[in-house]
């Protein structure tokens, strides 16, 4: 989708629509909330373990509460590169964005595993 080639756009990935097959599709997730770490990495672990075949590529910029700037993520399948964290947001958006290249691996399911991790990790009171 257009959506999906500017946001790859702006984390340097040529996204082509059209350049694969049917099972093959991405998206850019974005999160107006900062994660702790924590509950951002037990997303991703979550997801690693039950689709890790399926995430052809992930690469992100995620707001972290605390950081001052944005922590870049990336990797392919099981594989991740250690985070960066970078010195400062490039404008005034602060939301996280997250590119996925999946096989077979829709976008309403990554958002759901978010949505309950975040739930799961939500203090309570």
């Amino acid at each position: 989708s257009g959506e999906a080639r500017a946001e790859g756009a702006y984390l340097g990935e040529r996204v082509r629509a059209g350049a694969h097959d049917a099972s093959i599709g991405s998206f850019c997730l974005r999160f107006e909330k900062p994660f702790t770490w924590d509950t951002f990495s037990a997303a991703v672990q979550v997801l690693t373990s039950l689709r890790g075949p399926d995430l052809l590529r992930v690469k992100g910029l995620v707001n972290v509460a605390g950081e001052r700037g944005p922590v870049l993520v990336q990797g392919a399948q099981h594989v991740f590169h250690p985070p960066v964290t970078l010195e400062a947001w490039a404008g005034e958006d602060r939301r996280s964005r997250i590119v996925f290249i999946t096989r077979n691996l829709p976008r309403e399911s990554v958002e759901a595993l978010f949505a309950a991790v975040g739930t799961l990790a939500a203090p309570r009171d």
